[in-house]
């Protein structure tokens, strides 16, 4: 009984992860499913101690079990059911057990060392029958009773469901065309599929079946026989087969136990008795059927003369009948129509003296030593050139003789097919294969092209020079060695999800030298399909990107020095492009402003709004002016922070003017200056009396309250103001426009009602915990919106004190963080490799960070 020798083997302690990956296709495999084992022997020195197969791992996978860190010991079934080495010879006994066990797989011992494993597959090797199989239909063997699941079934439901119901797949079904919409098999996923995913590493809870499962599938009818069933898994190399009825709907499954439960020796008793007794029955019928016949072939012999004149003329080939010394005695009508000759003047002549024939005396003569060749019992064969009427063919013509008993040459027949279109195609597919393989070698790009499975079969001279690499070390799978080491799994995983979604594959990946030089490619390719869809191979490029990745390394590494430089230096950059409206504004910027760069609009009333009111309307009346007199501007105004802080900025700019002298770009730096206002302004203050400070004093408050009103309802944030006793007393206009909540009804503990259920405890807690300590908070929650949505808010609050200590409460802010959480949470789920790519640089959040006076130019253009 054959069994496989070399079966693999893994110690105890070792990582389950491993064990996984050497039964399972790891990434960048490219091996057949043949090709994997479906189980893994665990041996402690010549002591077998255990098993684990893929059916164990379903069963861990639908138990929730980290495979992480476990070791083959803390899984493994070491209830072991063995084969002695003497009962191989019985494959019956096998085949006994595996019934009984319901297992596949029996380790083989020679008393106690470990010989072999014996499989299903290499039991049905000595079982298999091709006659009793042909005689049984697929209905009398195969299970009725199908686990299936939708489309969207995730691969961990499916563990589930192969560990709950003890199978080795699932059938995938969705709904089937109108009118009826039964349910139809559109693919399969079975024990190895998840082993494989688990060697991926792929998260089992959110790959969908669509995403994994194999299709299209190869169903057969119930009808069919047990032949075809086991030619069909051998031909790819499967395990089990769907059956359907006659309008695709599911009606059972065929494994190869069901084929080994064929053979069981009572069955195969009772199949011998009835084809015993078929035997009998079909001999009686034989000789009554060998008398009608008789009398039939008599009725026919005339008919069938007949039939094959009327064939013989109408041929599409040009058929002759030769006597062994070159004379034609019988042509069909489409040689005869093809040459425009009449029968009656070729009949009875030499066969090289028909019109056909007459384009070369070289034609003649080469037909008159193939005619000589035949009739000396050899078949002759080539291709030539023969007139017609209005056009010269090319004919693929033969040579065939008709031999008696004897073997002697009685007749010869020639053939004439005209391939004159086939060897058009052949001349134009040649020079397209030569015109390919031109582009190819000229083209700026490498290009590869892989069989189904991944192997490579061609590469062209760049792609070499990129990979480092010669053509014959890139067959194979030998261009995966030309990838860099921490690319491959990546490369693997990519490649393997783009096969299984049939989506094109593009990645950004390296190639490394064996002298360490390293190349960065932009790889692409699609899949080849045949007439049936089915997908033959690969094609692809891979583009050189190494300047690119550099540039942008030294890019970020410049632009890092520079933000350094102007963070120590307190200075901040800006940019505006006058023609699109595009403003640009660098880091430190955005910190002197005191702003995010997700919250700025990026239009001219919002670089507006953050100017002291005061200052506004000089500024803006300044910037244009300056535009207009084709001159620098130094500014120095002031800034209204969201607190009520006073800031004073210098900005410094200059504008550029294309040749008909219209501003198109606007460039400059920005200067906090506060300490060196303030100074001015403290040695400006003690010029005057004490009264006069505080009745000033007295009068900035007020205005800064008001200040702080109007700022609070025009600023593009939530504001809010809660007392000592953590009631809120103020909300600005934002927030009420934002939550749709009158001040009645938002004051005091009201606005609470909008927190969203699962975050309202988390809240509070942050909340009241930070009032008792009088300290800074910042919590993330959603807030109902006006809408009835919920948004994703982060809130900050600060506590305010008198100057004598006294505690007020706190002043706080809400901003709207729902798109950058959606944005992480999209990035989480993706675990793509890190990718080099081109950050476009942020819009400045403020108008104070840009040279403002944008409205008077838009009136100056007008003008």
């Amino acid at each position: 009984m054959p069994f496989d020798p070399d079966p693999p083997q893994v110690k105890p302690d070792t990582p389950l992860l491993d064990a996984i990956a050497l039964m399972g296709q790891a990434p960048g495999s490219l091996k057949q499913p043949s090709q994997c084992s479906s189980y893994v022997l665990v041996t402690e020195g010549d002591a077998l101690v255990g098993i684990i197969t893929e059916r164990d791992v379903v069963r861990l996978t639908a138990q929730d079990i980290s495979f992480a860190g476990a070791s083959v010991a803390e899984v493994m079934t070491q209830q072991l059911i063995t084969l002695q080495a003497s009962d191989l010879d019985t494959p019956l006994r096998a085949l006994s057990l595996f019934r009984q066990h319901r297992i596949r797989h029996l380790p083989v011992l020679n008393q106690q060392q470990l010989i072999g494993v014996v499989t299903p597959s290499s039991l049905r090797q000595t079982l298999q029958s091709s006659d009793l199989f042909r005689l049984l239909r697929i209905e009398e063997v195969m299970t009725t009773q199908v686990v299936s699941a939708p489309p969207v079934a995730t691969a961990l439901d499916l563990a589930h469901l192969m560990a709950h119901h003890r199978v080795s797949c699932v059938v995938i079904q969705q709904s089937g065309p109108p009118p009826l919409f039964h349910p139809v098999p559109v693919g399969i996923v079975t024990e190895r599929d998840i082993v494989q995913f688990q060697a991926l590493g792929l998260d089992l809870s959110t790959v969908t079946a669509d995403a994994v499962m194999s299709t299209p599938l190869v169903c057969l009818q119930p009808q069919d026989t047990l032949w075809t069933a086991h030619q069909t898994m051998e031909q790819m190399q499967v395990r089990r087969l769907v059956v359907t009825d006659q309008a695709g709907v599911l009606v059972g499954i065929i494994t190869q136990t069901s084929i080994l439960a064929s053979l069981d020796p009572l069955e195969m008793q009772n199949t011998i008795a009835i084809l015993q007794r078929q035997v009998a029955q079909l001999q009686d019928e034989r000789l009554q059927w060998l008398q009608n016949r008789t009398t039939q072939l008599e009725g026919q012999v005339t008919a069938t003369e007949q039939r094959f004149q009327a064939i013989f003329d109408q041929a599409f080939q040009f058929i002759s009948v030769l006597e062994p010394d070159g004379t034609l005695i019988e042509a069909n009508q489409t040689a005869l129509d093809f040459g425009g000759i009449r029968r009656q003047d070729i009949i009875n002549r030499p066969f090289w003296e028909a019109r056909w024939w007459t384009l070369s005396p070289e034609t003649q003569t080469q037909l008159q030593a193939a005619i000589a060749q035949a009739a000396q019992g050899e078949f002759v064969r080539y291709e030539v050139d023969v007139l017609g009427v209005d056009r010269v063919a090319t004919i693929d013509f033969s040579l065939r003789p008709m031999v008696d008993k004897a073997g002697q040459v009685k007749l010869m027949i020639s053939e004439g097919r005209d391939i004159s279109a086939r060897k058009q195609a052949e001349a134009d597919l040649q020079q397209s294969q030569q015109r390919y393989a031109n582009l190819s070698q000229a083209a700026p790009v490498g290009i590869f092209q892989t069989d189904a499975e991944g192997n490579c079969i061609y590469v062209n001279s760049l792609w070499c020079q990129m990979a480092g690499m010669t053509p014959e070390q890139a067959q194979g799978t030998g261009w995966v060695q030309g990838m860099h080491p921490e690319d491959r799994q990546t490369v693997a995983a990519e490649w393997y999800r783009a096969a299984q979604a049939q989506q094109p594959f593009r990645l950004e990946y390296r190639f490394q030298t064996p002298q360490g030089q390293v190349t960065w490619v932009f790889g692409q390719a699609i899949a080849e399909l045949d007439a049936d869809g089915e997908v033959t191979g690969y094609i692809g490029t891979i583009t050189d990107i190494t300047d690119r990745i550099q540039a942008e390394n030294a890019l970020q590494a410049s632009e890092a020095q520079l933000q350094k430089a102007q963070r120590i230096a307190q200075i901040g950059s800006w940019e505006v492009d006058l023609d699109t409206d595009q403003f640009w504004c660098s880091d430190q910027t955005y910190r002197i402003f005191e702003l995010e760069p997700e919250q700025f609009e990026g239009t001219y009333e919002a670089l507006l709004n953050p100017i002291h009111p005061e200052d506004r309307p000089w500024v803006d009346q300044a910037y244009g002016t300056a535009i207009q007199n084709h001159s620098p501007y130094d500014l120095t105004y002031r800034l209204l922070m969201a607190d009520g802080r006073i800031k004073s900025v210098r900005v410094i700019g200059e504008t550029t003017y294309n040749a008909a002298h219209v501003p198109i770009r606007s460039i400059g730096t920005v200067q906090d200056v506060t300490v060196q206002v303030q100074m001015a302004a403290d040695l400006h203050q003690y010029q005057h009396h004490l009264e006069a400070l505080v009745a000033s004093r007295t009068a900035e408050l007020e205005e800064s309250e008001a200040r702080f009103r109007m700022m609070a309802d025009t600023a593009p944030v939530l504001i809010w103001i809660a007392g000592p006793d953590q009631r809120y007393t103020y909300f600005n206009q934002v927030w009420l426009d934002f939550t749709g909540l009158t001040p009645a009804q938002a004051l005091g503990n009201g606005w609470a009602a909008g927190i969203h259920p699962d975050d309202d405890d988390h809240c509070r807690h942050i909340y009241m915990t930070a009032f008792e300590a009088r300290q800074p908070f910042q919590m993330d929650y959603r807030l109902r919106r006006f809408d009835g949505t919920y948004r994703w808010m982060v809130t900050m609050g600060r506590p305010r004190f008198l100057p004598n200590g006294e505690f007020l409460g706190y002043i706080g802010s809400c901003i709207d963080i729902t798109d950058r959480r959606q944005m992480e949470q999209a990035l989480f789920r993706e675990k793509s490799w890190p990718k080099s790519r081109y950050i476009p640089l942020p819009m400045p959040s403020s108008p104070l960070m840009l040279p403002v006076g944008l409205s008077t130019l838009i009136r100056w253009r007008s003008s």
